[in-house]
Formats: structure tokens, C-alpha cells, sequence
């Protein structure tokens, strides 16, 4: 079975009290070994003083 790349979208708080302008996040649950999105194509905005946080698992 090939590997997985499942791109979960994690959204962190920061700790810091500063405002910042909402961020368009991309998520993806199944990517290819190219770096095609095979399913689970979505976007979300973050809220107060969230970020995108990208992390990266592999399935073998």
C-alpha cells in the first residue's frame, strides 16, 4: 500500500493578546506523492488570534 500523506488542519492559539486578520486555511485529508489533493478538499478561517498549523503524517 502506497503512503498517505494526511494534512490535518490544527488551529493554534497564540498566546499573545495582539490582533491579527483572519487567515483563509487550506485542509486537505488525502494528498498524492505529487502533492495533488485526492480528497477531502476544504478552507476555514481562523478566528481571534488563531493560525494554520500544518502537520504532516505518513501511512505505510
Amino acid at each position: 500500500m502506497g503512503k498517505r500523506a494526511l494534512l490535518p488542519l490544527l488551529l493554534v492559539r497564540l498566546s499573545s493578546h495582539l490582533y491579527f486578520p483572519a487567515l483563509e486555511c487550506f485542509q486537505c485529508q488525502r494528498v498524492s506523492a505529487s502533492g495533488v489533493c485526492e480528497s477531502g478538499k476544504s478552507f476555514c478561517q481562523t478566528q481571534g488570534s488563531q493560525q494554520c498549523f500544518l502537520r504532516k503524517v505518513y501511512e505505510g
